[in-house]
């Protein structure tokens, strides 16, 4: 750590994620030689307003930004740390600087897939993305994302209400709220993950930040799986940075393969992506790899077991594929005849419970609540409620609703009920 500054003084002169930093960088035995040389004024293989940041920037500007993280709770990795995650080294206009919030050391320890999307997917994405995310969390292996609406929504949540782990990759500083209706939930992350961004603390969300942010976001993991995109989707540039960087591309088949907003998954599905029917097509490609980190729970004398619903190892790979799928099997046939008691009632054609709920219920603190969580608890209040009957009484698209209602199971408000149910805590 005792070339912060000077790290971070690079990052001021010549700008988060510009490649002419390396090509500066590489052209001197360390950082340290490269600050005396450039602050000189003898170096010469340098741009007129690169020589004018060079005179400019100081040591004490890069100062004031430390202080400042260190006002906020915010960490600074740097690329010669020990704690600077491995998978990012050695790639392309790799960051010299990360700021974040969390345990950023949960990337050199756990393997890592990046899931991206769109911010408007259909519910048939919205019900992919959910079970995918779900069952990769159960396994142990961090889901990371862009921290968007929508997809990447998913993939966080879906890891926070598993006790699993994720990592929100920004494309703006970590003081700005962005998105607004998101914000909040970099704390919750940052509990088990991290919240992490190349730019200093107070960038706003730029446009042309997020392609520079998404080569990080493929680059932090072995794989980036991609739910939905059309043509000239953001998704699609992370795919492609993964590509570069030699990682695989799994991307899920489309619903209808003449719907426009899949355009971009069936051109890379095309072009030889991975098809992904569920998180097994994932698992199957590095468990050879990566088992010793996908099964590190409940260690017994012959096997590890994550959970009931999860990989069991035990020295053969398709007794443990085995192993889900039978509980896959279980848990369908569980769920049919938990909704084989369920009636349908009302004139709106809606779902609604058959239960009602008798208990007391508990006061809760709802002054930090956004309109659309009041809401949603609002109704839930009224008696247990189906996923489908809140979006339709709510007049809430799918992909709008989950994250709400995950939100508030997080926060200890409402919980979840077999076959999409939810009540009251």
């Amino acid at each position: 750590m005792k070339n912060t500054k000077i790290w971070i003084w690079l990052q001021l002169a010549f700008g988060a994620a510009n490649p002419r930093v390396w090509s500066v960088l590489n052209q001197f035995e360390g950082v340290e030689d490269a600050y005396v040389t450039l602050k000189s004024g003898e170096f010469r293989n340098i741009t007129q307003g690169e020589a004018r940041a060079i005179t400019q920037v100081t040591l004490e500007d890069a100062e004031n930004i430390i202080n400042h993280c260190e006002n906020k709770g915010y960490d600074i990795v740097t690329y010669e740390d020990e704690g600077y995650p491995n998978s990012l080294k050695g790639m392309f206009n790799a960051p010299i600087v990360l700021y974040y919030m969390g345990d950023i050391s949960i990337l050199n320890e756990n393997m890592a897939i990046t899931v991206v999307g769109t911010r408007k997917p259909s519910a048939y994405s919205v019900r992919v993305a959910e079970r995918i995310c779900t069952e990769l969390s159960k396994v142990g292996i961090i889901l990371v994302s862009g921290f968007a609406n929508g997809i990447d929504s998913m993939a966080h949540q879906s890891a926070l209400k598993n006790r699993g782990s994720t990592v929100a990759v920004l494309g703006c500083g970590l003081d700005v709220e962005y998105p607004k209706n998101n914000y909040k939930a970099k704390g919750i992350i940052a509990r088990d993950g991290a919240v992490i961004s190349e730019f200093f603390p107070d960038t706003p969300p730029h446009a042309p930040n997020f392609p520079k942010r998404n080569r990080i976001l493929s680059g932090l993991s072995v794989g980036t799986l991609v739910i939905e995109a059309a043509n000239g989707s953001g998704s699609l540039i992370t795919a492609e940075c993964a590509i570069e960087q030699g990682r695989d591309v799994f991307c899920v088949p489309p619903t209808n393969i003449f719907d426009n907003r899949y355009a971009g998954v069936i051109k890379y599905l095309r072009d030889g992506a991975i098809p992904t029917f569920s998180h097994l097509d994932i698992i199957y490609e590095y468990y050879t790899n990566f088992s010793h980190k996908l099964l590190t729970a409940n260690l017994t004398s012959d096997y590890y077991e994550q959970s009931t619903e999860s990989v069991i190892y035990k020295k053969d790979k398709r007794e443990a594929v085995n192993k889900i799928i039978k509980s896959e099997k279980s848990n369908t046939q569980n769920l049919k005849e938990e909704k084989s008691n369920e009636t349908t009632t009302g004139d709106d054609n809606t779902s609604v419970s058959p239960i009602k709920s008798n208990k007391e219920v508990v006061a809760h603190d709802y002054s930090e609540l956004s309109d659309e969580q009041l809401s949603v608890v609002k109704l839930i209040e009224q008696g247990i409620k189906y996923a489908d009957e809140i979006s339709y009484k709510l007049n809430m698209e799918v992909y709008e609703l989950f994250p709400v209602i995950t939100e508030l199971e997080i926060m200890g408000i409402i919980k979840s009920l077999p076959g999409k149910a939810y009540d009251i805590i």
